[in-house]
């Protein structure tokens, strides 16, 4: 019996055939600390080898980064598999000659890199045949193919499993087999990338399973022995998940899984959690459209629970603007299925310094059941083009009161003033100005003549469009010799924070370290990596341009050699 809390180890069972249980899979934490795998059983234990109540991370394998099971039989439940990786197969898992049994697991975000072929980034087996029940497999990914398990030669058998939201590169975002017996019962996969199921070898059977696609979401390699069985009770509609985005894949009451399963269970790794999905649409967002003269905004949206899969011209969705006190039509869409819509909108007038330009829209479904309207949203929409960069910028040191900058005026018919922008080292980012004004020279006259300051200006127009910088001048009397090092590792909070659509990074080293500045988005899932290197000490700064990314909170992960600092960071388009 294991209490609560962090142990930075690597576990062998060697051949013993004993229980070991932590208090509870979400605090009670087996770390690898990315020196092998996390656990392994290879010595032929039977199945009173136990393991449970553990979240396993941080584990590296070739084959197997989290579990390795190797010919023995143990049992698996109640776990977290999560945050390990894999050189070849099976991220979260591998499975050699077992029969095990795996109840209650839930394996997410395992990476395998298959760099040899096949690799799971959940889970993977070869010539195994485990039981998995009630098994979560989520936000795994691939560089080759079965992001979310691959099965090789075997009689692998999945019962109420859901596999969602699984990526990878080639094929197979769900599920890969090859040369290997499958049964899916009372399993669900959903939204899994590129495609759900690739059979390269061996059969297929699905009962009473819920697949995106449905057979169309299931590939067979072309010349290939693979078969598929698509059997009784086996569906292709939306789960209705309750809240994916938090990580809940329970199932809502009217979820077409719920109850219609084998002998009347649920489809899925979890039962019903949560009321019947609404019939009104949901606007989930509004935002601007991009690089033109304002006017118009786009509107996303989530589908009514009544809107079909299928195309009827009978279904629509109606745009409606508030003027005043009155709803204005404004188009109508049609209805064939998606999971969200998004559609353009004429405004009333555009966000600016003297106005907010904040409209009200709704979106009505109008469906076969009946009319349904969603809640109103709000946006806006602005003028995008900026004036030109300013020219003609100089610095001038020489002065007794300070530094004096000069540059020419703005041609811009909408300009308002400039931004002054100063930094300390070449081909500085700018982020917080020094000053706005609207005259064409300004003195610096908290400028400290013992150091080389770096000068960049814009211009901003009356609808708050900020133009591209000047070129960079400077103006210097005495550099110094060195740099005062930070006393300490920190990580500071972004600036500007919420940001549009770059922000700047700031971190100190207070001696060299292998740093990794990691974004995450707020399922978790790795969205992009900033820096990855050995860097001397001192005071770093990196910018984050995030202007193809969507609205929304994202996680900052900085790790500078044993150390690890978290942030949130805040995009508003």
């Amino acid at each position: 019996m294991v209490a609560a809390g962090m142990y930075n180890e690597n576990i062998n069972f060697n051949g013993k055939n004993i229980a070991v249980m932590g208090e509870d899979k979400e605090t009670t934490r087996i770390d690898g600390g990315n020196d092998g795998p996390v656990v392994t059983f290879m010595t032929g234990e039977d199945s009173t080898a136990v393991l449970s109540g553990f979240l396993i991370q941080n584990g590296v394998g070739v084959y197997g980064g989290g579990i390795v099971i190797m010919g023995s039989n143990p049992t698996l439940r109640d776990l977290l598999i999560a945050d390990n990786m894999a050189q070849e197969n099976g991220g979260g898992m591998f499975l050699s000659n077992t029969s095990s049994k795996i109840t209650d697991v839930w394996i997410y975000f395992n990476e395998a890199l298959g760099q040899s072929g096949e690799s799971g980034g959940g889970m993977a087996t070869s010539e195994a045949s485990p039981v998995l029940t009630n098994v979560l497999i989520v936000g795994n990914s691939s560089s080759s193919y079965g992001a979310g398990a691959t099965f090789g030669e075997g009689n692998p058998v999945l019962k109420n499993t859901t596999i969602a939201r699984n990526s990878a590169a080639n094929v197979a975002g769900g599920v890969f087999i090859y040369g290997t017996n499958l049964t899916l019962l009372n399993t669900l996969l959903w939204e899994d990338s590129p495609n759900e199921i690739y059979v390269k070898s061996g059969t297929l059977n699905v009962e009473y399973s819920d697949v995106q696609g449905g057979q169309n979401g299931i590939i067979i390699e072309t010349d290939s022995t693979g078969t598929i069985i698509w059997g009784e009770g086996s569906i292709s509609l939306e789960p209705f998940f309750c809240d994916p985005d938090a990580g809940d894949f329970s199932i809502a009451e009217n979820s077409p899984c719920a109850g219609t399963g084998l002998n009347g269970v649920n489809i899925g790794a979890f039962g019903i959690g949560c009321e019947a999905v609404m019939p009104e649409p949901s606007i989930i967002n509004i935002f601007d459209i991009p690089d033109d003269q304002g006017g118009w905004i786009k509107i996303i949206f989530e589908r009514s629970s009544f809107d079909t899969d299928t195309l009827r011209s009978t279904e629509i969705y109606t745009v409606e603007r508030m003027d005043d006190s009155e709803w204005v039509s404004l188009h109508s869409i049609l209805a064939y299925g998606l999971s969200s819509y998004t559609t353009e909108a004429r405004t009333l007038l555009d966000s600016s310094s003297i106005a907010d330009g904040m409209t009200f829209f709704r979106v009505i479904a109008g469906m076969e059941e009946g009319n349904f309207a969603s809640e109103p949203y709000s946006g806006y929409s602005i003028d995008n083009i900026a004036p030109e960069a300013p020219t003609g910028l100089t610095a001038d040191g020489n002065g007794q009161d300070g530094i004096e900058l000069g540059w020419h005026e703005s041609e811009a018919s909408d300009f308002n003033y400039f931004r002054i922008y100063r930094g300390l080292t070449q081909g500085f980012i700018p982020n917080v100005p020094l000053v706005e004004i609207v005259e064409t020279m300004f003195i610096d006259s908290d400028a400290d003549l013992q150091n080389t300051y770096y000068y960049r200006i814009s211009s901003v127009d009356t609808h708050d469009n900020e133009s591209e910088f000047s070129d960079e001048v400077s103006s210097s009397v005495l550099s110094i010799d060195g740099m005062t090092l930070p006393l300490e590792f920190a990580l500071h909070q972004n600036y500007p924070n919420p940001f549009n659509p770059a922000t700047t990074i700031r971190y100190d080293l207070s001696q060299e370290a292998y740093v990794t500045l990691t974004i995450y988005d707020i399922t978790g899932r790795m969205v992009g990596r900033l820096v990855n290197e050995l860097q001397d000490s001192g005071i770093k700064k990196v910018l984050w341009n995030a202007s193809d990314f969507s609205n929304g909170m994202y996680i900052c992960e900085l790790k500078a050699g044993e150390k690890q600092f978290i942030m949130k960071l805040l995009l508003l388009k």
